[in-house]
């Protein structure tokens, strides 16, 4: 792949659709790395956000998202 290519599909991905929400890192590595011996292309998404006094701290609600492919749906719904 040249590397336009692969620069124009990082910041404007193929159409991905959200398989897998999770607010604890655990269920999320179980996920991630059925879909990683499936042979499964994915993309992940982490989102920290801090709660009430937790603000200074850093601590709080982790949010994590797995999409794939529209083409990967059926398997990847599968594997999970």
């Amino acid at each position: 792949m040249n590397p336009a290519k692969a620069i124009w599909r990082f910041f404007f991905p193929k159409e991905r659709i959200l398989i897998f929400t999770s607010f604890d890192a655990d269920s999320y590595a179980r996920a991630k790395s059925r879909l990683l011996s499936g042979g499964i292309r994915h993309r992940s998404r982490i989102v920290s956000q801090p709660t009430g006094r937790d603000t200074f701290t850093g601590r709080g609600m982790t949010q994590y998202d797995l999409y794939v492919a529209q083409e990967d749906e059926h398997a990847a719904r599968q594997l999970l």
